[in-house]
């Protein structure tokens, strides 16, 4: 849901709203109106003598300081969440969530027997000790 809502915001209408935001903040505490910052001379060595790239405006700085930080908040999830352990974590949560909830949990208990082969299905499943039973079954 947070990548879902980050994509959302990133579009120029949102890098928009949020400088808009800001802007409102800084006057409301009365801080410095914001500028571009100055622009700084290359080394000698790395000069290659082409122009550099300097942002005209404040919005346009902004602008790309809220794409920057969008892309790397994205990133960093996709990141930390796109492993192989989290999607095993992740299984055997369902599992012991759908089984607690008397819903149908057997897809994910056979992923985890089948990535722990030394687990045995048959001896895990609850759900055969009481067939029949009052116990709801998925």
């Amino acid at each position: 849901m947070t990548i879902t809502t980050l994509e959302g915001m990133h579009s120029d209408a949102s890098a928009l709203t949020f400088l808009n935001l800001v802007t409102a903040l800084q006057q409301k505490l009365g801080v410095d109106e914001a500028q571009v910052p100055r622009r700084r001379k290359l080394p000698t060595r790395l000069d290659d003598g082409a122009p550099g790239f300097c942002h005209d405006s404040v919005e346009s700085f902004y602008r790309a300081s809220y794409f920057k930080a969008t892309d790397l908040a994205m990133s960093s999830i996709r990141d930390r969440f796109d492993q192989p352990g989290y999607a095993t974590y992740r299984k055997l949560e369902d599992l012991l969530l759908n089984a607690c909830q008397g819903r149908e949990y057997r897809e994910q208990l056979q992923y985890l027997c089948d990535l722990y082969q030394e687990l045995d299905a048959s001896q895990l499943d609850a759900a055969t000790e009481f067939e029949g039973s009052v116990f709801p079954v998925g």
